[in-house]
């Protein structure tokens, strides 16, 4: 049984007993009109204060080969309006920046394989990822330190090469903790392993992804090994 509903005390019925319609001001201003592009930044602008800049890029940023960049201009969206505060040359630097941490995501994800957490709970999924996170900091830090060491910017250093070179020392170094002289090795190998210099560019790709195949289990061993366990499975089938 449904409670009975209680009146509007601030509704002013009409004499028909009826809630009168609203009024056309009372209802939301759509933006999505037909308007013109210059009307509509206009609404845009009247609801969120902000700014367009556009800064052209003709040099490469610190950390590219110039053989492969391509100069552009670039058009920013800022809801920073102050102009002395955050000047746009500033503004432009920190959007380069941006795609740093794109590969740091993409770091985190593939090399440091926290793609896909094994976990069920939150509670060690957190750990998981924290404990990825550390062991990607740690890595961080050593190429910080060859990079410093030989005066170059950490940006031109391979991740992935690298984290292999400080896998096998931590391997060697438990061996005899104390031989300080490897750890001035390690820096100077890391500091050799760099980027490729690319002699043509990228060519674009699409915007798709593969699926991933995660309802498959991981193959161990070689896969010749696999495909005749697979016929003696097959042909075990077929005689039952």
């Amino acid at each position: 049984m449904s409670s009975p509903s209680r009146p509007n005390q601030h509704a002013h019925p009409s004499p028909s007993g009826k809630r009168p319609p609203l009024t056309p001001a009372a209802s939301p201003t759509p933006l999505h009109t037909a308007l013109s592009p210059k009307q509509l930044l206009g609404q845009f602008k009247a609801l969120l204060p902000a700014r367009v800049l556009a800064s052209r890029l003709a040099d490469a940023p610190q950390g590219f080969y110039e053989r492969v960049f391509t100069p552009l201009t670039l058009y920013l969206f800022t809801t920073l309006t102050d102009a002395e505060r955050y000047p746009p040359v500033e503004l432009a630097q920190l959007y380069a920046q941006r795609w740093q941490v794109e590969l740091c995501l993409r770091f985190i994800k593939t090399e440091m394989d926290l793609g896909f957490l094994e976990c069920q709970s939150p509670d060690m999924a957190r750990k998981e990822w924290l404990a990825g996170l550390i062991a990607y900091n740690l890595i961080r830090s050593v190429m910080v330190a060859a990079a410093a060491r030989a005066h170059i910017p950490v940006r031109i250093l391979s991740f992935s090469r690298a984290r292999q070179a400080f896998l096998k020392w931590l391997q060697r170094w438990a061996i005899n903790p104390r031989d300080v002289s490897r750890w001035e090795r390690l820096l100077e190998r890391i500091a050799r392993l760099r980027h490729p210099r690319r002699r043509n560019k990228r060519p674009p790709e699409p915007r798709a992804i593969r699926s991933f195949q995660i309802n498959f289990p991981k193959l161990e061993g070689d896969r010749a090994t696999a495909r005749k366990n697979l016929e003696r499975a097959n042909a075990r089938v077929s005689k039952s």
